[in-house]
């Protein structure tokens, strides 16, 4: 991938990096499916009351893949930096155990970036 490919529509995400694609049976037990020419994935992820999604797509041909999440009800980027600890937090975990799964998987080049969602983890000072 060049560095001109970052910010690229993939579809409704922007090109985040590229991954490693596994065969199409993995990708479907994963929860993704094939439609308009790129695997798709979304799930529910924080509260279920909050409505909210965690959606990646990816270029079969480049491996090129963006990820969002999605408040369901506008429509558009959430970010859950300013929720509570504790919801912020479920949020991080939701999406890090999904990503945690797709590496064990085959899709090894997916990561997400908490900080795009103004999330940043406190680092303890010695």
């Amino acid at each position: 991938m060049t560095q001109a490919n970052i910010g690229k529509r993939i579809g409704f995400t922007h090109v985040d990096g590229t991954t490693t694609i596994p065969d199409e049976k993995t990708m479907h037990n994963l929860g993704f499916r094939a439609t308009n020419g790129i695997w798709y994935y979304s799930r529910p992820v924080g509260p279920l009351q909050y409505n909210t999604s965690f959606n990646i797509e990816i270029d079969p041909e480049t491996g090129e893949y963006g990820e969002l999440t999605l408040d369901e009800d506008f429509g558009q980027p959430y970010y859950y930096n300013g929720m509570q600890d504790e919801i912020r937090n479920q949020y991080v975990q939701d999406i890090d155990r999904t990503v945690e799964r797709f590496h064990r998987n085959g899709l090894t080049g997916i990561n997400v970036d908490h900080s795009m969602y103004g999330y940043h983890r406190e680092v303890a000072h010695a």
